[in-house]
């Protein structure tokens, strides 16, 4: 067996358990995003209570049903397809990152510009930062192994 061939079965095998775990990750991603999405979208302020944000009119409602409920929706939906459509994994491993990511970079800033957040908020800091490590490394593994 050439080096080349040994190095590729080596990312072969290597490729199998991280594709599941890409999987479940996703899997995981996706399933909170729904559910985020599905309150927001018919339970606005619910969904926003633990942000300690006074929804005073309609155009708020709507806003929130929009970007809260139908984005955070679609977007579990992506991240559920990425987790059973190979075609969309390597996609959504990338749009899981840059979303949490601009999440988290929005988040440092208020924190810097603003003063600190609940504990709700800092608590979604944390997963989202996580969320965002994860899926970038996911990710670079990913393309590495297209590779």
């Amino acid at each position: 067996m050439s080096i080349s061939s040994k190095a590729a079965a080596d990312r072969a095998r290597w490729s199998i358990p991280m594709k599941r775990f890409d999987q479940l990750f996703l899997s995981v991603v996706g399933t909170i995003f729904l559910g985020l999405g599905t309150i927001n979208l018919f339970f606005p302020i619910a969904g926003m209570a633990g942000f300690e944000m006074q929804i005073t009119s309609v155009s708020a409602l709507n806003e929130i049903r929009a970007n809260y409920g139908g984005m955070h929706f679609a977007l579990g939906l992506l991240f559920l397809s990425g987790a059973f459509l190979g075609a969309v994994r390597v996609p959504a491993l990338l749009v899981v990152a840059l979303f949490t990511g601009g999440l988290v970079v929005g988040r440092a800033l208020g924190l810097a510009l603003d003063g600190m957040p609940n504990l709700v908020v800092l608590g979604l800091f944390a997963l989202e930062a996580l969320g965002c490590v994860v899926a970038t490394v996911l990710y670079l593994r990913a393309r590495q192994a297209e590779r």
